[in-house]
């Protein structure tokens, strides 16, 4: 469907934090995303994650991809069997002054945005944000530690431009009551 990025797909036990952790091993190896499907089902009384992304290499072709897989294979199933933090992998790979740098570009206007009417059983969080190395594992990573688990989402980037939904649940799998968490959630996702 992307013919500019290389696709893979990991199905696997769903848990809280299993996007973030997903992302953090993309990220580590150095591919960028350009697009995603991440879907949560039942499958008897446990819940399987079916998780779709399609990747580049950081200077925005798939000939790096590749030659990425073998050590993103060994990352994925460190951080899905819950051996490596994905936290520690990132700093690990990529320190605190990575040489990884965002490119310079255009600035572009954070927007949250909630519908809780879209859905009967989900809410739905739109997040649309300047692109850069890891947004995808720290909006991830910022929901599971809001507790918050991400049943559904269609990641998009944009030229520079992210434009991420989320179908989100409470631990307990209600919606989120807007009224009193909305400015939480805004707030983190922002920081």
């Amino acid at each position: 469907r992307h013919p500019e990025a290389a696709e893979f797909c990991i199905v696997g036990d769903d848990r809280p934090g299993l996007l973030a952790g997903l992302a953090a091993a993309i990220t580590a190896n150095r591919l960028e995303v350009l697009t995603a499907e991440v879907y949560s089902h039942p499958v008897g009384a446990e819940r399987e994650a079916l998780d779709l992304f399609w990747v580049r290499d950081q200077n925005g072709s798939t000939d790096g991809v590749e030659a990425s897989m073998p050590r993103l294979a060994r990352d994925l199933e460190e951080v899905c069997s819950g051996r490596v933090d994905p936290a520690d992998l990132l700093r690990t790979r990529l320190g605190s002054g990575s040489p990884w740098r965002e490119r310079p570009s255009p600035a572009v206007p954070t927007e949250i945005l909630f519908d809780n009417r879209a859905s009967p059983r989900h809410t739905i969080v739109e997040v649309y944000a300047k692109d850069r190395p890891g947004l995808l594992y720290t909006l991830a990573h910022t929901f599971h530690e809001l507790s918050l688990s991400i049943k559904l989402s269609k990641i998009n980037t944009e030229g520079t431009r992210v434009a991420d939904v989320f179908y989100v649940s409470e631990s307990d799998g209600s919606k989120v009551a807007l009224d009193a968490r909305r400015d939480e959630i805004r707030n983190a996702l922002i920081r």
